[in-house]
């Protein structure tokens, strides 16, 4: 069979990684059908606990993750990739159309040339525009990402990344006015003046 190894870098250093043996071609149970289910299981959990992280890391970090399938037009999004966009996922459904749609008016056509020129020039992009909720509120995203190709080279889908950088925008305006030290220190929750 094959070994996978599973890095549990939370646990302890003195833990070894978690070790998953598939039982194709051979039975590394020694024939006990309930220590493969068992392994399994593992593996479930394992998987589970991995996606319950990531989930956790996007909405900390206000990163939602995304991937297009080029040919079908189908676009997946996670559910922070909802969140800042405002939507829900029970109803509205991602495509490129409806991404466009929620783009800025004046970021449309550099987003449509920056993701030509990704694809056209075989890099990674990285850029930032303005996306309009449904409720009317401009938030401002970092986008990255870069295309996946087939072995002919024909693009065939692409994933990146969206970030909400919407609150440190703001604060690094604030920073600049003089009433900065003030108003960061009110954004913080600390309530009075700011030391200066």
């Amino acid at each position: 069979g094959q070994t996978f190894n599973f890095d549990r870098s939370a646990s302890p250093p003195a833990s070894p990684p978690l070790a998953v043996v598939t039982t194709e071609g051979s039975n590394p149970t020694d024939g006990n059908p309930d220590d493969a289910l068992s392994a399994e299981e593992s593996v479930r959990e394992a998987l589970a606990r991995a996606e319950q992280i990531l989930a956790e890391s996007q909405e900390l970090a206000l990163i939602g993750s995304w991937e297009w399938d080029i040919a079908t037009g189908r676009l997946t999004w996670t559910a922070q990739t909802f969140r800042n966009f405002g939507e829900d996922p029970q109803t509205f459904v991602p495509s490129f159309e409806n991404y466009t749609n929620r783009l800025h008016p004046e970021d449309r056509e550099m987003m449509q040339q920056v993701v030509q020129g990704s694809l056209l020039s075989r890099k990674p992009f990285d850029y930032y525009h303005r996306l309009i909720r449904a409720d009317g509120s401009v938030r401002t995203q970092h986008a990255r990402g870069r295309a996946i190709y087939d072995h002919d080279g024909k693009p065939i889908r692409m994933v990146g990344t969206g970030q909400d950088v919407t609150e440190r925008i703001a604060l690094a305006a604030e920073r600049t006015t003089p009433a900065a030290p003030e108003q960061a220190s009110r954004r913080a929750g600390f309530p009075g003046r700011a030391a200066r």
